[in-house]
């Protein structure tokens, strides 16, 4: 679970932090990781308590959460 901090100044949640279960996005051994490493995949997470937009980052993301793009 990733602590994360909320992006909003305003926010209500204790700490401008909120919890977020990463396991159900990524395969065994992945996690979070910055934004320059390689393999790295955005994620926008909604904060539970003021329902702000916040940008993560993770690595060893399952294929079902990879968007993939075909040239015809």
């Amino acid at each position: 679970m990733l602590r994360i901090k909320c992006s909003n100044p305003a926010c209500t949640a204790k700490e401008k932090k909120f919890l977020w279960y990463e396991q159900n996005y990524v395969e065994k051994g992945g996690g979070q990781a910055s934004p320059d490493e390689e393999g790295a995949v955005s994620f926008w997470v909604k904060c539970t308590e003021c329902k702000a937009d916040n940008i993560i980052y993770l690595k060893g993301v399952k294929q079902e959460f990879l968007l993939r793009r075909e040239i015809i």
